[in-house]
């Protein structure tokens, strides 16, 4: 199972190359959307308008059960803000069609509670930051070797300053477990 943000050629890449796997939407990346679109001029969307709208959509998105969901998303259409916008009904009807990706209801547990690829995108950050310093000009067998020899570096320093008792952070929560 993958989380992607709502990219079609992402999604084409994982499926062409993992056949048998699923895809689900991040949850930020569809709140994200959500309220993009409710900002988009275009739109028409009164500036008093857009939390409550945004309200009733997260609901739908982390109901806990199917009725539950269902129910929301009956009552957002039906919300006197929601009939205010015939282009919001539009939208949130064309979000419902596909909530098999989004909400959190149609989730298994192969999903191991994990809602959003925040934690991918942070560690391909980190180790651009970190490993290649944001350089772009490596070849694939300097890259190879770069990232295992400053890799190792900064494991190494890592385990020196916990086996050395410098990390604070592990005596921080062990104690805070004991208070």
């Amino acid at each position: 199972m993958f989380i992607t943000d709502d990219s079609l050629a992402e999604q084409n890449a994982i499926k062409s190359t993992f056949p048998k796997s699923g895809t689900k939407l991040g949850l930020f990346h569809v709140a994200q959307a959500v309220w993009r679109w409710l900002w988009n001029s275009v739109n028409k969307v009164a500036l008093g308008d857009r939390k409550t709208l945004m309200l009733e959509f997260q609901s739908i998105m982390r109901s806990s059960s199917i009725e539950r969901a269902e129910f929301t998303y009956k009552e957002a259409c039906d919300s006197a803000t929601s009939k205010k916008y015939g282009n919001w009904r539009t939208y949130l009807q064309s979000l419902w069609e596909r909530r098999e990706l989004w909400s959190i209801v149609w989730r298994g547990a192969e999903m191991c509670s994990s809602h959003t690829n925040n934690y991918t995108e942070i560690t391909v950050r980190l180790y651009k930051d970190i490993v290649i310093s944001r350089c772009k000009a490596y070849n694939v067998t300097a890259l190879v070797d770069f990232t295992c020899s400053v890799m190792e570096k900064d494991n190494v320093c890592r385990l020196r300053s916990f086996a050395n008792s410098r990390e604070v952070a592990p005596r921080l929560i062990l104690t805070s477990h004991f208070k």
